[in-house]
C-alpha cells in the first residue's frame, strides 16, 4: 500500500506544480512566472501511459510474470538457531548500525551540522574522502538495516527484538540527520514501512501522509525555515506550510514546465545523450570514453542531467556548480531525449520499472526472501522514486547504485551467516 502511495505522489506532485506553473506560479529556477505552454496536457498524457503500461502488466501478468527463488544462495530468511541466532544477529545489526553512526557523526563530522556549527550545504560539499561512504550510508546500508530489522522483529514478536529494534533506529536516525535533511528521517523510514504495511489497509492510506508531513514539518523546525522565493521581486514565501506547499509541489513541476515550453516553442535542446556518460562514474567512464570525459564547468554541467536542466532552465552555471539542482522528473527526461515520441517511451519504461519493481517486493515477501524485499524497497525509494521525481537514468542504474544495491544484500547476508556460525558454535559448546 505504501508503496503505491509513493509512486503516486511521485507521478502527481509535480503534476500539481506543472498546474501551478500554468497558473502563474514563481519558478525560481527560471527566475519568471509561469504562463500557459500547455505542459499540463503534455504530464498528464505521461501519468497516463505509466499507469495504462502497470494495468497492461497486471492484466496479462500470466504472460509477463516471473518465478525467481533465492534458496539456493540461501538469501531466504532461515530459522537455524532459534530464537538465539536471531537475537546474535540482532546484536550484530546494532553493532554495525552504531559503527555507521559514528562513521556520518563523527568521522564526517555531522555533528557540526546538527549543532548549526556548519551548514548543510557546506558540510556536504566539504565531505572529502568521508563523502562515498556517508552517501551511501544514508541511501542504501541504514535503511536497509532498519528494514530488515523490522520485518523480522514484528515476525518474530519477541521482546528483546524490540528493544534491539529500537536501538537500530536511533543509530540509523542519527546516520540520517547528521546530513542536516529535513525529510532525512521519513526517508529512512519509509522502506521499512513499505515492507511492513505491504497489503493494502484503508487506515495506512491516511496515517502514512500525515506521519510523513509530520516527520517533514519537525525537519524544518530542526534545521531551520528558509526563506524560499526571496530573491523574486514581490515574492516571499516565509511560513513554514507556505513553504512546504511551495516546495513539495510547486518546486517539483517548475523544469517540466519550462522544458515543455522550450520544446513547444520549437527552441534548441541541450544533448540529453552527453548525460549517458555519467551511468559509469568518473574513472570508469574515462576508461571507456577513452579521457572524454568532463573537465571544464561547461563539460560538467553537461554531462550530469540534474545540472543539465537545472541550468538550461536558466539557473546560472556557478549557482549549479555550487550545489543548486532543481527535480526535473522522468517526463522532462523524455522531452530531452525525443521529444513526444521521448515523453511516450520514457512512460511506458516507468510503468515496466514500477511494476518489476512491485512484484520482486511481492515475490520475496511471499518466499519469506527479507533481504532482497528490503534491499528492493530501499531501491523503490533512492532509484525508482528518485527517478520519477528528479530524472536522470543513472539515477536508476548509475554504477553507485549496483554497487550499493550488491553491497547491501552482502552486508545483511554476510550478517546472517556469522550469526549462524555462532549460534551453532554456542550450541555446540553447550
Amino acid at each position: 500500500m505504501i508503496y503505491v502511495i509513493v509512486i503516486v505522489f511521485s507521478i502527481f506532485a509535480p503534476l500539481l506544480g506543472v498546474i501551478g506553473m500554468e497558473r502563474g506560479a514563481y519558478s525560481l529556477t527560471a527566475s519568471e512566472y509561469g504562463y500557459r505552454v500547455g505542459a499540463t496536457e503534455a504530464y498528464l498524457m505521461y501519468a497516463v501511459i505509466i499507469f495504462l503500461t502497470i494495468y497492461v502488466l497486471n492484466y496479462k501478468k500470466n504472460m509477463f510474470s516471473f518465478s525467481y527463488n533465492f534458496y539456493h544462495l540461501g538469501l531466504e530468511r532461515k530459522s537455524e538457531g532459534g530464537k538465539v541466532r536471531i537475537r546474535i544477529e540482532f546484536i550484530l545489526l546494532v553493532v554495525f548500525s552504531a559503527a555507521l553512526a559514528y562513521h556520518n557523526l563523527i568521522l564526517a563530522g555531522g555533528w557540526r551540522v546538527i549543532e548549526g556549527v556548519t551548514g548543510r550545504g557546506e558540510f556536504r560539499a566539504g565531505l572529502g574522502r568521508y563523502g562515498a561512504a556517508a552517501y551511501l550510508i544514508i541511501k542504501w546500508y541504514a535503511p536497509v538495516i532498519l528494514a530488515y530489522s523490522c520485518e523480522v522483529c514484528f515476525k518474530s514478536r519477541d521482546l528483546f527484538l524490540y528493544v534491539l529494534t529500537f536501538l537500530i533506529f536511533i543509530f540509523t536516525a542519527i546516520s540520517s540527520i547528521a546530513f542536516g535533511y529535513k525529510a532525512s528521517i521519513i526517508i529512512l523510514v519509509t522502506p521499512a514501512l513499505i515492507i511492513l504495511f505491504w497489503k493494502p489497509r484503508l487506515l495506512t492510506l491516511v496515517l502514512f501522509p500525515a506521519f510523513g508531513l509530520a516527520l517533514i514539518v519537525g525537519g524544518y523546525l530542526l534545521f531551520g525555515v528558509d526563506k524560499v522565493g526571496s530573491t523574486a521581486h514581490a515574492f516571499s514565501k516565509s511560513g513554514l506550510f507556505d513553504q512546504l506547499f511551495y516546495r513539495v509541489f510547486v518546486l517539483q513541476g517548475e523544469l517540466p514546465w519550462k522544458i515543455w515550453g522550450e520544446y513547444v516553442q520549437g527552441h534548441e535542446l541541450p544533448n540529453y545523450l552527453g548525460t549517458l556518460k555519467s551511468l559509469l562514474g568518473g574513472r570508469l567512464g574515462n576508461i571507456f570514453f577513452s579521457g572524454s570525459m568532463p573537465v571544464t564547468p561547461e563539460e560538467i554541467v553537461a554531462a550530469n542531467f540534474g545540472m543539465l536542466t537545472t541550468h538550461f532552465a536558466g539557473y546560472p552555471i556557478e549557482g549549479v556548480l555550487a550545489g543548486h539542482n532543481s527535480t526535473a522528473t522522468a517526463f522532462s527526461e523524455g522531452v530531452l531525449a525525443g521529444g513526444m515520441a521521448g515523453v511516450v517511451a520514457f512512460s511506458v519504461l516507468a510503468g515496466l520499472v514500477i511494476y518489476f519493481v512491485y512484484q520482486v517486493m511481492d515475490v520475496s515477501l511471499k518466499q519469506g526472501n527479507y533481504i532482497i524485499a528490503c534491499v528492493f524497497s530501499v531501491y523503490s525509494i533512492f532509484g525508482v522514486m528518485s527517478w520519477l521525481i528528479g530524472g536522470g537514468l543513472s539515477t536508476l542504474i548509475h554504477i553507485s547504485v549496483v554497487f550499493g544495491f550488491v553491497t547491501s544484500v552482502l552486508m545483511l547476508f554476510i550478517v546472517r551467516y556469522v550469526s549462524t556460525k555462532i549460534s551453532e558454535r554456542l550450541q555446540k559448546a553447550i
